[in-house]
């Protein structure tokens, strides 16, 4: 049987250049961002989802025809997990060996995953959250501060994957950021004996001849980076670099908590020094703020579940109002 390698990282950690990596070994298939196993495993979970059919009976009625089948909820994993087996083959190149899953959001699924793939590959790629943070800025909001969407990803992400990490570590291959850019071919070297697989020194070169050709992932540093390039280690000092900022970023790396940030292979005094000598940065104060406030409302009120609800019934004809 084919096998499975799945990278676990928050989204702007460098999967997608990890994926063009190991997407160039002739061992090795991959494709975009599946997102295959979130709405599977999400069946399972009650409260978390708000769909036209009503998740919430659903779940009831799931629930009562699993805890039928002889063996439970571990007949539906198993199935689970052959169904996706055979879709992940389907996209594999004649002579590979592996299939590689990059969804940065399977961190929220990461036990399911361990518990469906016993026999897979997991590589636990991890980045300076402030670093992530600047990304995000920079990347999706437009360098304003502004990032309720990525709010999942800034605060119970690093929890998730920390604790994924440290709870499976013996089944699982750590990857720091900063490492693979600064060392690419040590890093490749060790990640290819964990995959039981020949190293070979064009690895590196091949990524700007690897296209993923897809929707999702990091399509601007695909475009833009055709070598791999360590200098946006440091941009994070140049983006959150206000006096506004700066304090935010330290109350952000409190609640991650020194834990976390110490599986990620940081110190927490030590970052919240590094924030402290840097330079501040003048302006930016009322406009950050208005940003931050604007961001923290839209989340709270869930205003793009409204938006796609006002959509979907103008597009399905639906009336806005009960009948009289």
């Amino acid at each position: 049987m084919k096998s499975l390698i799945f990278i676990f990282s928050l989204p702007r950690s460098g999967s997608t250049l990890l994926q063009r990596i190991l997407g160039s070994h002739n061992k090795i298939s991959t494709i975009g961002e599946p997102w295959l196993l979130l709405p599977f495993v999400y069946t399972l979970k009650q409260n978390v989802i708000f769909t036209e059919y009503d998740h919430r009976t659903c779940y009831k009625a799931f629930s009562d025809f699993i805890a039928q089948l002889p063996n439970n909820e571990d007949d539906y994993w198993k199935c689970l997990a052959g169904f996706a087996q055979s879709l992940y083959e389907k996209n594999m190149e004649p002579g590979t060996l592996y299939f590689l899953d990059k969804t940065p959001r399977y961190y929220l699924i990461i036990p399911e995953i361990m518990r469906m793939f016993p026999k897979a590959k997991f590589i636990f790629l991890f980045r300076n959250p402030l670093q992530v943070l600047a990304s995000v800025i920079t990347t999706w909001s437009k360098g304003r501060f502004y990032f309720h969407n990525n709010h999942i990803d800034l605060y119970r992400g690093p929890k998730l994957l920390a604790d994924g990490f440290e709870t499976f570590i013996d089944r699982s291959f750590k990857v720091n950021y900063d490492e693979l850019v600064s060392e690419p071919q040590l890093i490749v070297k060790n990640i290819c004996e964990y995959l039981e697989i020949d190293f070979n020194n064009t690895l590196i070169d091949k990524i700007s001849e690897f296209k993923l050709n897809a929707r999702l992932g990091d399509v601007t540093g695909e475009r833009v980076y055709k070598a791999i390039d360590p200098s946006p280690k440091n941009k994070w000092k140049y983006i959150l670099n206000t006096k506004y900022r700066k304090k935010f970023v330290k109350k952000y790396l409190n609640e991650l908590g020194h834990n976390n940030l110490k599986t990620f292979g940081y110190d927490l005094d030590e970052l919240i020094s590094q924030i402290d000598n840097l330079p501040s940065a003048k302006g930016g104060f009322i406009v950050d703020r208005i940003y931050k406030f604007t961001g923290d409302l839209l989340r709270l009120t869930e205003a793009q579940m409204f938006k796609r609800k006002f959509r979907h019934r103008i597009n399905s004809g639906d009336s806005f109002f009960p009948l009289r």
